[in-house]
C-alpha cells in the first residue's frame, strides 16, 4: 500500500506538461445571477450570453429577443431542460439587468465543434479585432490555430476566414465601398491641388469602378526640365479586386526618375496607347 502511494506521489514530478489556461476560462461565469447588470445594454448580454453558452458547449434559442427584451432557452427545452435566462433594459439608465435566471441545466452538453451556431464569423471576427488591428497579415490559418490554442474552440477555415474580413472592415473600412470613396477624393484633390490632372470613370450601368487617372501639376511642371522622353510600365495590382497600375516616368539632369502620372484599371480596360502630349502640354 506504502509503494503505492509512492508512486503516486512521483507522477507529478516527471510530468512535464503544465495546465493550461485558455483565455476563454472567464467566459464561465459571465452569467451569472439575477440583477446581473450589463452596461453596454443589450448588445453586451447577447456577446455576454454567446460566450457563456460557447464555453459550456450547449446552444440556445431567442424567445424573445429585440431591443428591450431578451429571452433564452436551452435548445433542448422540448427534452426536459429547465435551463433558461431572461432580461430587460431600464428605461432610465439603459442598462441590461437579467430578471430571471433558471441556472438547472441537466441535458447533455456537446463539446465546442465548427456546428456550434453561436461561433459565427462575426464572433470569431471581434474576438481578433484587436490583433488584425496591430498585424493586418493575420491570415485565417493563423486564426485556427488561435482559436484551438487560445479558446480551446475548433472552427472551419471558412469561418476563420469570413472572421478575418470583417474584422479588417471594421478596422480598414469595408474593401468594396472605398471604391466609392475615391469620387469624394477626386473632389478634393482638385481643390487642393489647382491645375494638376484628375479623372475618374465608372460603369453607369453596372455602378462599378473602371480606371482613374493621376497627374500632379508638380510633375507635369517638372518635365520641362527633363529629358524629352517618356518611360511607360505597369504591374498588376494583387489585391481583392484585380486591376494595373500604369506609370510614365522621366529622367531629369541629374539621372534621377520624375514620375508624370499614374493610372490605376482594370486589366480589361488596358489601353497602352497613352497620350501624354495632352498633359503635358
Amino acid at each position: 500500500m506504502d509503494v503505492d502511494k509512492e508512486e503516486i506521489d512521483l507522477v507529478p514530478k516527471f510530468c512535464v506538461n503544465k495546465e493550461t489556461v485558455l483565455l476563454s476560462a472567464g467566459w464561465r461565469e459571465l452569467i451569472r445571477e439575477v440583477n446581473q447588470k450589463f452596461v453596454g445594454g443589450v448588445v453586451e448580454f447577447r456577446e455576454a450570453l454567446a460566450k457563456f453558452t460557447i464555453h459550456h458547449g450547449f446552444e440556445y434559442d431567442f424567445v424573445k429577443n429585440d431591443q428591450e427584451r431578451v429571452t433564452a432557452v436551452c435548445k433542448r427545452k422540448t427534452s426536459g431542460c429547465p435551463w433558461t435566462v431572461h432580461g430587460r433594459v431600464d428605461k432610465l439608465s439603459r442598462f441590461f439587468y437579467i430578471r430571471h435566471f433558471n441556472s438547472v441545466h441537466d441535458c447533455d452538453a456537446s463539446v465546442l465543434n465548427v456546428q456550434h451556431s453561436r461561433a459565427s464569423s462575426s464572433f470569431i471576427g471581434k474576438l481578433v479585432l484587436d490583433e488584425i488591428r496591430s498585424r493586418p497579415s493575420k491570415r485565417p490559418v493563423d486564426v485556427l490555430g488561435d482559436m484551438k490554442r487560445l479558446y480551446g474552440m475548433s472552427v472551419s477555415y471558412k469561418r476563420a476566414w469570413t472572421g478575418v474580413e470583417k474584422s479588417k472592415a471594421d478596422v480598414f473600412g469595408d474593401y468594396s465601398t472605398s471604391f466609392d470613396e475615391l469620387r469624394w477624393w477626386v473632389e478634393a484633390a482638385r481643390s487642393s491641388n489647382p491645375d494638376s490632372v484628375f479623372d475618374i470613370e465608372f460603369d453607369h450601368e453596372t455602378k462599378r469602378f473602371v480606371r482613374m487617372f493621376v497627374a500632379f501639376r508638380a510633375s507635369i511642371y517638372g518635365f520641362n526640365y527633363c529629358r524629352p522622353l517618356l518611360f511607360l510600365d505597369g504591374t498588376f495590382l494583387k489585391a481583392r479586386h484585380k486591376g494595373c497600375l500604369l506609370a510614365a516616368s522621366a529622367k531629369d539632369g541629374n539621372k534621377g526618375k520624375l514620375v508624370q502620372y499614374l493610372c490605376s484599371v482594370y486589366c480589361d480596360f488596358v489601353d497602352m496607347n497613352f497620350s501624354p502630349s495632352k498633359v503635358l502640354s
